[in-house]
């Protein structure tokens, strides 16, 4: 069902893009609606309410890992191509093997590293031609990489946290803080006029 959902992604952002936002200003309401989601989630459950310190951090973590995260997806989608661009994001596990074993000294088995290869090797591909009946665009690949290693960053985050706080918690604090910092991107004050409400189905159903 996850990924079914995630597969909106491409769409809905190009037809936002298509309705005049920016890439930043999409990554931006992807990540408030999705933000505010969690935050009445947790709020019903009790999880809202955590010491300063740890909000700040998830907050923090948010910056790099959600606002770096939607805005380089966004800038693929534009440049390469929502099918390229879910390609790249997919090669979040190639990272996640090398984390891991930065991290938590997990081994490279057989089996990862053929994974890191195939993945790696997908993007490679990307080069070849995008999604788009254009030449492949560097910064777009670039940019998809980098939206693979953001979401994979998630990861060893979750393991260290996710004993102590609900999914649903880390996820209010880190959109939160992605918000934030793509809020001075933000050019349009009214984001639901002109057929805009893509943006409700981008930050809740591929989001939340």
């Amino acid at each position: 069902r996850r990924r079914v959902l995630w597969s909106l992604i491409g769409p809905f952002s190009k037809i936002c893009m298509e309705e005049g936002l920016a890439p930043l200003e999409v990554a931006f309401w992807r990540a408030l609606l999705g933000g505010v989601c969690f935050f009445a989630q947790t709020g019903i459950c009790g999880g809202a309410r955590i010491p300063l310190k740890h909000a700040l951090f998830f907050c923090a973590f948010g910056v790099l890992s959600i606002s770096v995260f939607f805005s380089s997806l966004q800038i693929s989608i534009q440049l390469s191509g929502a099918a390229t661009a879910m390609v790249l994001l997919y090669t979040a596990p190639a990272w996640v093997a090398v984390f891991s074993r930065i991290l938590f000294h997990e081994s490279f088995s057989s089996r990862r590293i053929a994974l890191a290869l195939a993945l790696f090797g997908t993007a490679l591909v990307c080069f070849s031609g995008g999604s788009l009946n254009a030449e492949p665009s560097v910064l777009g690949i670039v940019c998809g990489l980098i939206s693979g290693l953001c979401y994979a960053s998630h990861f060893p985050f979750y393991v260290w946290w996710q004993p102590r706080y609900s999914t649903a918690t880390l996820y209010a604090y880190m959109l939160l803080g992605g918000a934030l910092a793509l809020f001075p991107f933000v050019d349009s004050p009214h984001p639901f006029v002109d057929g805009r409400a893509n943006l409700l189905a981008l930050g809740v159903v591929t989001n939340y």
